[in-house]
């Protein structure tokens, strides 16, 4: 056993460390991405736990690149790999980022980073309330909110600081893609089902949606820590 103890220690403490470096960077190990996502999922059920001991947040994680990226469905949330990719999407996103390796680096700062926090909000937001009732910006909006606070309770603000000032550049120069003169909130809720049938349309909508809604929420000064957003959020809920 003494020979073996130091090998475990080492491997415990490799692993930890990867995980600590690695995530918010771009994947290239489908394995080591769901390990690595796991242990994120694991924390972040913990905090939650902590907040709402009888909780039923549960999800489970695959390695699944499609179109859609990074999704939760049937409370299972699908992770994505970057050479996986279409080819014109790394192109939209190389060209906003301003070039192949900016783009290469945002989709590891939002795809293999960021937005699985995300995902796991919206699977902690469907334990507290039915997803058929929920307005499509507002649960964007939650989980986006969910996600920045997890993460700074993580201390990843480097990491949050680095989405923040991509997201600026690339809305920089990006065309408002919403009709002239509609309530962009209600639009994309009312017709979020409609805008799915629209590839081209919803590919342009969406990252609008998501990017102006990382920016609005990280410079939100008024806003409280993970646990209280949390307690709040159960109280008016009545959960």
């Amino acid at each position: 056993m003494k020979k073996i103890i130091p090998v475990i220690v080492f491997m415990f403490f490799s692993n930890t460390m990867f995980a600590q470096n690695g995530w918010f960077k771009t994947y290239t190990d489908s394995i080591i991405l769901l390990s690595d996502a796991n242990r994120i999922k694991d924390q972040f059920s913990r905090d939650i736990k902590k907040i709402k001991p009888n909780s039923k947040f549960k999800v489970d994680l695959i390695f699944d690149t499609t179109p859609n990226l990074i999704f939760i469905n049937n409370d299972t949330i699908h992770l994505p790999l970057w050479e996986e990719v279409d080819g014109n999407f790394k192109g939209l996103l190389e060209q906003l980022a301003g070039g192949a390796e900016n783009g290469k680096e945002v989709f590891g700062l939002f795809f293999n980073g960021f937005y699985l926090a995300h995902e796991l909000g919206h699977g902690f937001q469907f334990t507290v309330e039915k997803r058929s009732e929920l307005r499509e910006y507002e649960m964007e909006y939650f989980a986006n909110t969910i996600s920045i606070l997890w993460w700074r309770k993580q201390k990843k603000e480097a990491e949050l600081k680095r989405c923040y000032e991509y997201a600026k550049i690339m809305l920089k120069d990006y065309p408002d893609p919403f009709p002239s003169g509609v309530d962009k909130k209600n639009y994309f809720s009312e017709n979020y089902n409609d805008l799915q049938l629209d590839s081209n349309l919803f590919a342009r909508i969406y990252p609008y949606v998501q990017f102006n809604q990382f920016i609005e929420i990280y410079e939100d000064k008024s806003l409280t820590d993970f646990d209280n957003f949390v307690k709040a959020y159960l109280k008016i809920s009545g959960r």
